[in-house]
C-alpha cells in the first residue's frame, strides 16, 4: 500500500492579543503573529484494506507520545473523518505520528498535525479541495489549524483564526524551554483570562501576566533568558517559553546556562 510522509512543524506566537468572544463560532477573536519553526513531527499516511466498514487507525511513536489518544479524541482522527465526509471517499487509513513537539506547550503540535493530515490526504487520494473550503474545514478543528494549512511561514492571524495575511519573516535562531510539571490547557487558560477584571496594559502576549501569576517559575525563567536576548516570550498559552537570537554563539551560551533546569529543551531556527 502507498505511504506518504509529511512534515508537521511547530509554531511560536510572537505576540497574541485576545478580543471578544464570538458566540457563533464559540471562539475568541484574536490578533497574533505566528511563526513556524523547524521543530517538527513526522506523519505517515497509508491506505489500508477496507472490508465491512471504514477504519481510521492511529499509531503514535516518538519522545512526546505520552498520553496521546489513538481514538476519536485525537485531532488527526477528526481531520481524517472530515476529509472523508467532504470527499465522500469510503476508505480506511492508517496515521502514524512520530511526535517530537511537546503537548500543552503552546507550540501548536496537535493543530499542525491535523492540518497536515488534511493536506496529506489530498495528495494520498489525489483530491483537490478548494483552498477556502479547506481553510473552513480546518477552522472547524481549531483556530490554529488554518495557519498550518496555509503556505505561510509567518503570518498575521485575525478573526477567530481563519484570516491569514503574510508578513515579513525575520530569520532567527530559536530556543524552546519548558519547566518540569508545568502543563497548561488552552481551555483552562482562556477560562482564567475571561475572569480577569483588569485587562488594561497587558503584555504583547495577553496571557503572560495571568500565566506568570499562576506559574511564577515561568516568570523567573523569562527573567533569566532576558539576560541573553531581548526577544523572549510565552508561546500561545504556554507552557513553553521561546528565546530568539541573531547570533548562534549567544544562543549556545544561553542554552548551556538554562537547559539543565528544563524538562524539555530544543534549539533550531525559524522557517
Amino acid at each position: 500500500m502507498k505511504t506518504i510522509e509529511i512534515i508537521s512543524p511547530a509554531k511560536i506566537n510572537l505576540d497574541l492579543k485576545i478580543g471578544s468572544f464570538n458566540k457563533k463560532k464559540s471562539l475568541h477573536n484574536i490578533k497574533t503573529k505566528m511563526q513556524k519553526i523547524n521543530l517538527v513531527d513526522n506523519i505517515f499516511l497509508k491506505k489500508i484494506p477496507t472490508k465491512n466498514r471504514q477504519k481510521i487507525l492511529i499509531k503514535i511513536s516518538g519522545k512526546q507520545k505520552k498520553n496521546l489518544p489513538t481514538n476519536g479524541d485525537n485531532l488527526v482522527f477528526k481531520a481524517a473523518k472530515i476529509f472523508f465526509k467532504e470527499t465522500k471517499i469510503k476508505d480506511s487509513l492508517e496515521i502514524h505520528l512520530q511526535k517530537n513537539i511537546p503537548q500543552l506547550a503552546g507550540l501548536g503540535g496537535a493543530s499542525s498535525n491535523a492540518a497536515k493530515v488534511l493536506k496529506g490526504m489530498e495528495k494520498l487520494y489525489e483530491q483537490k479541495i478548494d483552498f477556502k473550503k479547506l481553510i473552513n474545514l480546518g477552522h472547524c478543528l481549531g483556530s490554529d489549524v488554518p495557519f498550518f494549512i496555509s503556505q505561510q511561514n509567518c503570518a498575521q492571524i485575525t478573526g477567530t483564526g481563519e484570516q491569514i495575511k503574510k508578513v515579513f519573516a525575520e530569520k532567527f535562531y530559536v530556543s524552546i524551554f519548558m519547566l518540569p510539571k508545568i502543563f497548561i490547557s488552552t481551555k483552562w487558560a482562556f477560562q482564567k483570562f475571561a475572569e480577569l477584571k483588569n485587562k488594561k496594559k497587558l503584555p504583547a502576549n495577553n496571557f503572560e501576566k495571568m500565566i506568570f501569576y499562576f506559574f511564577p517559575d515561568l516568570l523567573e525563567l523569562k527573567q533569566e533568558l532576558l539576560k541573553y536576548t531581548e526577544k523572549v516570550g510565552l508561546s500561545g498559552t504556554g507552557s513553553a517559553l521561546f528565546a530568539l537570537f541573531k547570533n548562534k554563539e549567544k544562543q549556545k551560551k544561553c542554552n548551556e546556562k538554562i537547559k539543565k533546569k528544563c524538562s524539555f529543551f530544543w534549539m533550531g531556527e525559524t522557517l
